[in-house]
């Protein structure tokens, strides 16, 4: 955390802010500064006026010979600010974090020597190591000293004469203080009338405050009755009966007096009733006389379709304008044709025969409606249309057919399935259950069990229909502690058992995590960072625990916890509950763990203290392992990765390769295979008790060996170079043997070939070795000669011998 923050403020401190130093008058106190500003005394006392907490500063002391040796006391001191000063420079900080508060007074006292003369170069950051805009003060405020004026500056140290005031009646933000009258003016003398008119003239009009009103007769609004009198006459207010006569008594619904006093259900004034089909004096008994009402009017089509009636009139309903029509006119001809919507529109009809065709010479049209296109002049009884061709104002066709029958089907608008076309209601009308629309949603609103219109409501644990708060704990059950025990409070818990200081999470509930503490010494200041695996949340405050009794301030945010005391009070040795942390998560919780990381504790001296960690707090069904079915420690029944994948058993397990891994599982593909010549001219030399064996040293053939470093690098950017016949670039260059070698194997054993001297460099390089060759690394010499006279170690020309004695 210190470190962190060190750093960015060191970066704030590479650009320096010079200020021009000038003295009005030497304020004592820092309070009498302006905000953010520095002054020092003659005698050495660095005053400060802030704004916002302080993190860290520097400045440069200017004078006549002045030399600070050094610096103390002051709010850096007590913040516990470390404070350097050497030659000219000051430089303040805190190795814990710690920050100066905002306000004002000594920032901290010089020891000098000199005259000083004021600071430059002042350099001011925040607790985040951001720089604030300081400066040096430069004499007194002036502004607005009068508080009662609209610019009053609570800075301002002396009056300029300045000051602005309100207009009279209204505040300096020109709201009105004093009563607005009905026309809107403040402090105005408008009234309203007995009317309620903002200075209007009083009830002068016939019915007082207005006319009487159209429709009614006098003002009272009432009406004229049926024989002309206004609210009725002497014999009350008279209406029409359904059969026109005012005053009547002739009602077709209900019994009464009407044409022959024979009593209801009369369908008219005459005395006829409705037949079974409904027909007012109609004669039908039965229900199949009835069949779908006859088509009298366009508007009862369905949308695009045409009908002939027997009077001529061809019948149309569109739901697009239309720019012309033609049919054919079936069972007999016709010798003209007028009226209708074709002519209110100016179209040009011709009829002629059995064929009708209208159009606009204009380029007007018949707009989308319904009713009668036009009137035919027939010769005789017609069977239909047909040849039916309608097209819109553009020219583009239009659908339509001959109505060729009723539409039946529910005619009940209110049913689910009513259907607007349909002339004839079948019975087949569907409704919505209950409480119910068409579409299954609940109009009347649902219960806490979704039961729409239901009365089940949650307890106070907020739980459906639930008991209540019965449980030893409240609305839960107890807690498990580390041991085993049951609480209601996780506070209450035991204390563990721990060695060493040690910071963990004990519990996640009710949107709150709870952090513990065990600490060997007296804590200064902690920060840590929460990680959630399984959850998204946002971190909203924290509070209680240690932290608050000892006063500390925590901060909560940005997933970041950072608690530290502004007075430099500490957390006592102990163990327990360090702070609980508000958590609010989207969604609830189901399987998630929470672990911190990023932690750092500081002791009283802001030194970072040793510490462990506790394990990761799990919720819900949570098994922690390697996830990664490539590893070889996948478990396939971790549902949350520990990072404890380990893939130490890829290797080569072809046991004739070079590279050979006994301990690897899984092939990676990484065999390669040194190819050696036989040892040759094995010569024995019989002695007195002893037998030399000597011969030449293997072969070795370094093309193969540097093919195979070549074929290592395909895919690489060296291949290409170093398949090149020239090896494009070495020695020192993209495939130089002195670079290659790091690549892969292959090229490794290459290279030390190339070192030993046992093979040329094919990028032209220097080999090594000695110079007559070295020894074979390959054979060993085992024993020793016991004379000291016949051989060496080893032979200069690169064979070797073994030596046997018994």
């Amino acid at each position: 955390m210190f470190s962190q923050n060190y750093r960015m403020f060191l970066t704030v401190f590479l650009s320096t802010i010079f200020f021009s130093n000038i003295v009005f008058a030497d304020p004592t106190d820092g309070c009498e500064l302006g905000g953010n500003e520095l002054f020092v005394t003659t005698d050495g006392v660095v005053l400060y006026n802030a704004a916002e907490p302080i993190g860290g500063f520097q400045f440069n002391v200017d004078g006549s010979g002045v030399s600070i040796s050094g610096a103390s006391g002051g709010s850096a001191g007590d913040a516990g600010f470390t404070v350097s000063a050497g030659g000219s420079t000051v430089l303040g900080f805190s190795f814990t974090g710690a920050t100066i508060v905002a306000g004002c007074g000594d920032l901290t006292v010089l020891a000098f020597t000199g005259e000083i003369s004021g600071l430059s170069g002042i350099v001011v950051s925040d607790p985040t190591g951001s720089g604030i805009d300081y400066s040096y003060y430069s004499g007194p405020i002036t502004g607005c000293t009068d508080t009662s004026a609209c610019n009053f500056n609570s800075e301002a140290q002396e009056d300029d004469g300045s000051c602005t005031y309100p207009e009279e009646n209204y505040d300096c933000d020109g709201n009105c203080t004093a009563e607005v009258d009905c026309a809107g003016v403040c402090a105005g003398s408008s009234a309203e009338d007995e009317c309620g008119v903002c200075d209007g003239p009083g009830a002068v009009y016939e019915c007082g405050c207005s006319d009487i009103l159209d429709g009614y007769c006098d003002c009272l609004n009432n009406t004229e009755d049926c024989n002309g009198d206004c609210g009725g006459g002497d014999d009350g207010f008279q209406f029409f009966d359904e059969c026109g006569v005012c005053g009547g008594d002739c009602y077709l619904s209900e019994e009464g007096n009407c044409p022959d006093g024979q009593g209801s259900n009369y369908c008219d004034c005459d005395g006829n009733y409705e037949d079974i089909c409904g027909v007012c004096g109609g004669d039908a008994v039965d229900g199949d006389e009835c069949g779908p009402p006859a088509i009298t009017d366009g508007c009862e089509l369905p949308s695009n379709n045409l009908y002939l009636l027997d009077t001529g009139d061809v019948l149309y309903n569109s739901d697009e304008a239309m720019g012309g029509f033609q049919f054919n006119i079936d069972g007999t001809t016709t010798s003209g044709a007028s009226g209708g919507a074709a002519e209110d529109a100016g179209f040009t009809v011709n009829a002629n025969g059995s064929i009708v065709l209208g159009f606009s010479f204009t380029g007007a049209s018949i707009p989308a409606g319904c009713g009668t296109l036009t009137t035919l002049a027939l010769a005789g009884d017609a069977t239909g249309l047909s040849g039916i061709v309608i097209s819109d104002p553009l020219g583009s066709a239009l659908d339509f057919e001959y109505y060729a029958g009723p539409v039946i089907g529910c005619m009940d608008m209110t049913a689910c399935n009513y259907n607007a076309d349909a002339v004839w209601d079948d019975g087949t009308c569907e409704y919505p259950e209950e409480n119910f629309d068409c579409e299954g949603n609940c109009l009347i609103g649902e219960d806490c069990n979704g039961d729409c219109g239901g009365s089940a409501t949650e307890d106070e644990c907020g739980v459906c229909e639930g008991p209540g708060a019965i449980y030893d704990c409240g609305c839960s059950g107890y807690l498990e502690c580390w041991d085993g025990t049951e609480v209601c409070d996780v506070a209450d818990c035991p204390d563990q058992p721990l060695e060493n200081t040690t910071l963990w999470i004990s519990d996640v509930s009710n949107n709150q995590i709870t952090v513990n503490l065990f600490n060997e010494e007296a804590l200064a200041g902690f920060q840590f960072s929460l990680v959630v695996d399984g959850a998204v949340g946002t971190l909203t405050g924290a509070s209680g625990g240690s932290a608050q009794d000892a006063g500390f301030t925590v901060n909560a945010q940005n997933g970041i916890v950072l608690g530290f005391s502004f007075t430099g009070e500490t957390i006592p040795v102990g163990q327990g509950v360090l702070t609980v942390l508000d958590f609010v998560t989207e969604e609830e919780l189901t399987n998630a763990v929470f672990d911190l990381t990023e932690v750092t504790l500081s002791d009283v001296d802001g030194v970072a203290m040793d510490f462990d960690l506790g394990e990761p707090f799990l919720v819900g069904d949570v098994v922690l392992g390697c996830t990664d079915d490539s590893a070889c420690n996948y478990d396939a029944s971790a549902n949350f990765d520990d990072d404890s994948c380990d893939y130490s058993c890829y290797g080569c397990t072809d046991e004739a390769a070079t590279n050979y891994d006994p301990d690897a599982t899984i092939d990676d593909g990484s065999c390669f295979y040194q190819e050696l010549g036989v040892p040759s001219n094995l010569i024995a030399t019989g002695g007195d008790s002893l037998v030399n064996l000597s011969w030449d040293a293997p072969s070795i053939d370094c093309d193969f060996q540097w093919d195979l470093c070549v074929e290592s690098l395909i895919g690489t950017e060296y291949y290409d170079a170093c398949s090149a016949d020239d090896c494009d670039g070495g020695p020192g260059g993209a495939c130089d043997g002195n670079v290659v070698p790091g690549l892969s194997d292959e090229c490794g054993y290459m290279a030390e070939l190339i070192s030993s001297g046992e093979c040329s460099d094919p990028c032209g390089g220097t080999n090594g070795g000695g110079d007559d060759g070295p020894c074979s690394s390959t054979f060993v010499v085992y024993g020793s000669d016991p004379t000291g006279t016949y051989y060496g170690d080893c032979w200069s020309d690169g064979t070797g011998y073994f030596y046997f004695e018994w």
